[in-house]
């Protein structure tokens, strides 16, 4: 501008600068524009205008209106671009095609940076300008060269330095998986949607190296492909061509095949050292007929010496063996090994890599010369030591194995049946009786030890064992020395050969006589039970029998305490009254004791009828009443809308199970505490009672006891009168009358107990 400024003043009046770019901006070709990064409009320059097609002066479009005349391959990449460069120090360069309005296509380079100074609101201002695709492809066709590259696998590519563009061959889009004829992306995009990130900063070392020196390059890196996404290497060598340094002309191929390659080898070579070195392998060879040879690192380590130590030989290696094995390790190092042969022995070392004893196993071959001769020996030595200490400590678990069965009384047994050789421990021997050097019995002589009564039984069991699948398991008893008997309990299975032919039986066996006597001990419990049923019953039953004539007796003794006609003198009216009141007490023993037996048997009388609900809590609150004045607890009956009237039970029942739970209630209340009962009716369907205090409160191992009869919980000593059998016979007395009762109570708070009980049914 300053140069087109100078001009012109010698040839007439000075433009202004505003008139000076757009004069610039014509000749040049490259056109500016402005965006906010919002929903609002573009800001175009005439020449902006003129690349899309449109004459200057036609009103700003918006984004949208703009993107629509980039070709429908690219507009999903510009879009992108343009976003995601609203950013500080956020730059774009893109070159995309353009859908002119005439219909002709044109190439296009977008460049634009953010910038955040020298304008009132931050913008992303760049330039669009023409662009001449650069095509090398029909001078490698005319070529015939191209025949020999696309034969090797090698695709073409170039780079105009100046402008960024590229053109690359149809072998090198396929290398990255793009189809023939595909526009090169430009190198910023190749970096971010092709180049694998932990190359980045080498490549990119790589490339400011050649342009420094102007010398070529190669290099090797990892991409993704565009098609499948896989991971491949890439191997690209590139010069500047052409003269000068503006056109770089490379070529690039596919070496991943190689790569894994060296991958494979390099992982096999690791996991040999691993194994090498921590399982305890190494290897060697010695020539044949001297003390030449070499061993790996790891084999001197196994001996006890330095890896940079010198191979041993001869009298040197010899004195690393143990004494003991000595003359047996020179015995088989002097053997000739055979051809196809191989040399296998064991020995133990008197000082290993961690100084310790360590036995060894070495394997041998020897490998022959082309007139069959012997000409050098291979060998691998692998360290045992573990492994043999492994052995002593499986024959120590079997030592303390078998003195744990011999301390448990179970036995083991085992039949080989194509060798008919049986085994039993000495367990097994004591079980049946036999003496602990007694020869193990075969099936026969097992047979008669068992009793006679279960010999069919433990044949049949076997028969079946061996015709199914399945395990052994079986009760029986044996017949001991004179005549004594024992139950056993065999367990085992038979192991088949791959025809299924059974060939071998093996198991366990232990005493369980005891147990079959505590099976007898809970019989006879049960029976006793049984019997204590039966005696309820019984005073059940006895009840109309004891009570008829014991009121006769009170009846006649009224009658005579009664007898006008002829009365009493007063030493018979003192006798009759002995007599009667006598009566009177051993009838009230005889109905509660009754009574008890009743309703433990479930056969207590129920007569069921509509129960005014609220009737038989006021007499049981009056009742109560006199029991909570001195200790000022206040009792209530809380009823409300919902409270049923009435409910189905017996009334007499139903008032002494109240009766129980607000008196226990009272008594196990505090000073000043609070009674209250409620009901409701329950949306399944029974009514609720409840009885809620402000007492001591349970405990849940307490709640889990609640309802045992003569259980009061450890509260024997709390000087609170009670026998411990009110809570069980009211459980009894509302489970008869069809309902149940349970409670909960936290300790120091109160306690709720809850009766439910079947409701009236409409009328």
């Amino acid at each position: 501008l300053d140069c087109r400024r100078a001009a012109l003043a010698c040839h007439g009046p000075i433009m202004t600068d505003a008139e000076l770019l757009l004069q610039a901006e014509t000749l040049s070709g490259v056109g500016a524009w402005a965006w906010d990064g919002g929903p609002g409009p573009l800001h175009w320059s005439p020449q902006t205008f003129r690349l899309h097609g449109l004459p200057p002066g036609t009103p700003q479009p918006m984004l949208q209106r703009a993107l629509q005349q980039v070709c429908d391959v690219d507009r999903a990449r510009v879009d992108f671009a343009l976003h995601d460069a609203c950013g500080p120090r956020r730059c774009v360069d893109l070159r995309f095609a353009l859908q002119l309005p005439d219909g002709r296509l044109q190439r296009v380079r977008l460049t634009a940076r953010w910038t955040e100074h020298g304008t009132p609101t931050p913008l992303l201002v760049g330039t669009l300008r023409a662009v001449v695709e650069l095509d090398v492809a029909p001078l490698l066709r005319s070529h015939p060269l191209e025949y020999a590259v696309a034969a090797a696998g090698v695709g073409v590519w170039e780079m105009d330095m100046l402008t960024g563009e590229e053109s690359w061959s149809d072998l090198t889009l396929a290398l990255y998986g793009l189809p023939p004829g595909s526009t090169a992306p430009m190198r910023s995009e190749w970096r971010q949607r092709f180049l694998h990130p932990e190359d980045l900063e080498r490549v990119d070392a790589r490339a400011a190296e050649m342009l420094a020196g102007g010398r070529p390059y190669e290099m090797d890196y990892r991409i993704r492909r565009a098609d499948n996404g896989a991971l491949r290497w890439l191997h690209s060598r590139a010069a500047f061509a052409f003269g000068g340094q503006r056109r770089v002309l490379g070529v690039t191929f596919d070496i991943t095949e190689r790569r894994l390659a060296e991958l494979q080898a390099r992982e096999s070579a690791r996991l040999l050292d691993l194994a090498a070195t921590h399982v305890g392998f190494g290897f060697g060879y010695r020539e044949q007929g001297g003390d030449a040879g070499e061993w790996s690192p790891q084999l001197k380590r196994l001996f006890g010496l330095s890896p940079q130590a010198a191979t041993p030989a001869g009298e040197q290696l010899l004195a690393l063996v143990s004494e003991r094995d000595r003359s047996r390790v020179l015995h088989e190092l002097s053997r000739p090994i055979p051809p196809g042969g191989i040399s296998e022995f064991e020995f133990e070392v008197d000082r290993g890599a961690d100084g310790r004893p360590r036995t060894l196993r070495t394997r041998a071959v020897t490998v022959r010369d082309e007139h069959d001769a012997p000409h050098r020996t291979y060998f691998a030595v692998v360290d045992l030591s573990e492994m043999r200490r492994q052995d002593r400590r499986v024959a120590d678990l079997l030592d303390r194995l078998k003195l744990a069965t011999e301390a448990s009384g179970v036995g083991t047994w085992e039949r080989n049946e194509l060798t008919d050789e049986v085994c039993w421990d000495v367990i097994t021997l004591g079980l049946f009786g036999l003496p602990a050097d007694a020869p193990a019995p075969d099936f026969d002589q097992y047979l008669a030890l068992v009793h006679p009564d279960d010999r069919d039984r433990v044949r049949g069991e076997w028969a079946r064992v061996e015709a199914e699948p399945l395990p052994l398991d079986i009760e029986y008893r044996v017949i001991g020395p004179g005549g004594s008997e024992r139950w056993l309990q065999s367990r085992g299975r038979v192991e088949r050969d791959a025809s299924g032919r059974v060939v071998r039986r093996i198991g366990v066996c232990f005493d369980t006589t005891g147990r079959r006597q505590a099976e007898a001990a809970l019989q006879a419990r049960a029976l006793a039970e049984q019997a204590n049923a039966a005696k309820t019953e019984f005073l059940s039953r006895m009840s109309h029998e004891l009570r008829t004539p014991l009121n006769a007796v009170l009846g006649f003794a009224q009658l005579m305490a009664l007898d006008h006609a002829d009365p009493l003198s007063d030493a018979q009216r003192v006798r009759i009254g002995h007599v009667q009141a006598a009566g009177w007490h051993l009838l009230a023993l005889v109905n509660d004791v009754l009574d008890l037996a009743s309703i433990e048997s479930r056969q207590a009388q129920m007569v069921f009828s509509r129960v005014a609900l609220a009737d038989v809590v006021h007499e049981c609150l009056a009742m109560t009443q006199a029991l909570a004045a001195p200790r000022r607890i206040a009792l209530q009956w809380r009823a409300g809308p919902d409270t049923p009237a009435q409910v189905w039970a017996d009334r007499t029942r139903l008032k002494q199970v109240l009766l129980n739970l607000i008196s226990n209630a009272v008594k196990y209340n505090r000073d000043d505490g609070r009674v209250d009962v409620s009901a409701r009716l329950l949306p399944t369907g029974p009514v609720q009672i409840t009885v809620l205090d402000t007492g001591l409160g349970l405990t849940p191992e307490q709640q889990a006891r609640l309802f045992e009869p003569f259980n009061r919980l450890g509260r024997e000593a709390s000087g609170i009168e009670g026998s411990g059998i009110g809570l069980a016979l009211s459980k009894l007395i509302v489970e008869q009358m069809g309902g149940s009762i349970d409670a909960q109570g936290t300790v120091g708070v109160g306690s709720e107990f809850r009766v439910q009980l079947p409701a009236v049914a409409a009328p």
